[in-house]
């Protein structure tokens, strides 16, 4: 004869079991939709990042560049000024050596006038 009671209690287990794991297998798939909606986002927002990131770098480049245009027009003012500054430099100590000249040649003159005779008499 057929042990239907052992059958049953048998298909019984095996439904429970079955059962556990459709739903242990339904959890771990919400956990993995979860978990790849989360990847997602992530994703997204990394790739927000990484494009903020290259106008970041193009912005630089453009204010490096600028800077740069900038630093060089400094630097040729300073040449110029340098340069205006060396030639008034030079024309002051021509025009101090002129000064200086021509005040000991008038030093002489009137120390002559003085010393001669005949401005003495006059």
């Amino acid at each position: 004869m057929n042990d239907y009671a052992y059958a049953f209690r048998h298909i019984y287990a095996r439904q429970n079991q079955l059962l556990e794991s459709i739903a242990l297998a339904k959890k771990e798939l919400s956990v993995v939709t979860a978990e790849t909606k989360e990847a997602d986002a992530n994703t997204v927002l990394r790739q927000k990042e990484q494009g903020m990131l290259v106008e970041d770098k193009t912005k630089l480049a453009e204010e490096t560049a600028q800077i740069k245009k900038y630093s060089d027009e400094l630097e040729a003012s300073y040449r110029g000024v340098r340069a205006e500054l060396s030639r008034l430099f030079r024309e002051n100590a021509v025009l101090h050596d002129r000064i200086l000249a021509a005040n000991e040649k008038l030093t002489r003159e009137i120390e002559a006038r003085t010393s001669s005779p005949t401005s003495l008499e006059k």
